[in-house]
């Protein structure tokens, strides 16, 4: 058996490798579209050098600056959108409650389309847990290449809510259109 003070280092060198891991779970979450969280890893192995009570206080600091510069932050789809959205040559509408879909290629139409849904805020949902089901998915095309992709709630990785509710929206213009499909 060892001494008190092997136990108490090998507690804290525990709790220091979960607070890491839980820490590094947390930063996966809140921000992965930054890659940084592998920081958090590396100190593990530079530990030593930096001793137990400074270590912990950089794992906190980086933990800090990851999460408070990483959240997600209200969007709109021209922030979302990477590439000019006049070129924009096709979107395609899914229906996730019927499987139908639609292709819109008319130039004016998508033009009316983009000008309804550009103002719509995306807002990071608190929730990010997984989630079954969509009602509209939304991909945007220049020529034959896929460019965008998102549903009513969720780009990429995440969950958001819009202002103002942007079902109604699509649903219009969705139906609005001749079905591809049918």
């Amino acid at each position: 058996m060892g001494s008190p003070f092997s136990f108490a280092k090998n507690s804290i060198l525990f709790l220091e490798y979960y607070v890491i891991i839980k820490a590094t779970d947390i930063v996966k979450t809140a921000a992965p579209q930054l890659k940084h969280y592998n920081i958090i890893l590396r100190l593990k192995t530079i530990r030593g050098d930096i001793g137990l009570k400074g270590s912990s206080r950089l794992i906190f600091l980086i933990l800090l600056i990851l999460v408070g510069c990483g959240g997600l932050e209200t969007k709109t789809i021209p922030d979302f959108y990477e590439k000019n959205l006049g070129d924009i040559s096709q979107i395609t509408i899914f229906d996730g409650n019927t499987g139908y879909e639609k292709v819109v290629t008319d130039k004016s139409v998508i033009e009316d389309f983009l000008r309804n849904i550009e103002g719509i805020k995306f807002i990071p949902d608190e929730n990010q847990e997984a989630r079954d089901g969509f009602n509209y998915s939304i991909t945007f095309f220049e020529g034959a290449k896929e460019t965008f992709q998102f549903s009513l709630t969720k780009v990429g990785e995440h969950y958001y809510h819009t202002e103002p509710n942007s079902h109604p929206i699509v649903d219009d213009f969705y139906e609005s259109l001749d079905r591809k499909g049918e």
